[in-house]
């Protein structure tokens, strides 16, 4: 099966944003307070003015989405951060292939 990366397509957050929710509920079992924040966040990432190196990309098989990637800036330390000076770059991976 051949896999495409590309950026997100306008509509894709709501995709992105509900793999998130099921990633961190069902695999980390975070609290609903940290869900709806990222989930707020992906939705309005769409929208907002990013930043370099800000961007969201959705992985693609057949024509479906099967994975995403985000990177954002961030302020606190969280699981999958690069620390960049006193920023710090996140980056969430949700992966549904096989």
């Amino acid at each position: 099966m051949d896999y495409l990366l590309r950026p997100f397509r306008p509509g894709e957050e709501t995709y992105v944003a509900e793999a998130q929710k099921r990633v961190y509920s069902e695999e980390y079992h975070w609290g609903s307070a940290f869900i709806d924040y990222a989930v707020n966040i992906t939705l309005g990432f769409a929208t907002w003015e990013r930043g370099p190196g800000e961007e969201m990309w959705v992985v693609e098989a057949a024509g479906t989405p099967v994975g995403c990637i985000m990177l954002c800036q961030g302020v606190a330390p969280l699981a999958g951060h690069v620390s960049s000076g006193r920023k710090r770059n996140t980056a969430v991976l949700v992966w549904d292939g096989p």
